[in-house]
């Protein structure tokens, strides 16, 4: 395994303990509006940087999931997702934090679609990449 390949795994699994923590809360039916969407976003990030880190295009540190979904694409790698969707997560990585926010930016349903789309697209780079190796 290659050091893009450890990074990438280790920015998935950080994005399928943030979804599995989303999930949960959405389940309750009492999860705070912002908490859940920290946490898609969180997830979202990661799944993104994982991703971008398997093309060997270094994620930078930032939140913004459009800069992100931007960069993916210019790597020349189909996003299965609207960019304008993922930019409705963005208020939660920082804004939202520490305050409540004035309404609801996304949809929870909307929030948790982009998370598994992310998820599965990534799973399934890292995926390929494990069965190039064993080639």
């Amino acid at each position: 395994m290659n050091t893009n390949e450890d990074e990438a795994r280790q920015l998935f699994e950080a994005g399928l303990r943030d979804r599995i923590a989303c999930r949960l809360l959405e389940e309750t039916g009492r999860a705070p509006h912002e908490t859940l969407g920290f946490l898609a976003q969180q997830a979202c990030e990661k799944f993104l940087k994982s991703r971008l880190v398997l093309a060997g295009v270094p994620p930078g540190r930032t939140h913004d999931l459009e800069f992100l979904a931007g960069q993916i694409c210019t790597a020349g790698i189909e996003l299965p997702i609207s960019i304008d969707d993922l930019r409705l997560l963005n208020p939660y990585a920082v804004a939202f934090r520490y305050e409540p926010s004035p309404g609801r930016w996304i949809d929870e349903r909307l929030a948790l679609e982009l998370v598994e789309a992310l998820r599965v697209i990534t799973e399934g780079a890292l995926r390929q990449v494990g069965e190039d190796a064993s080639m």
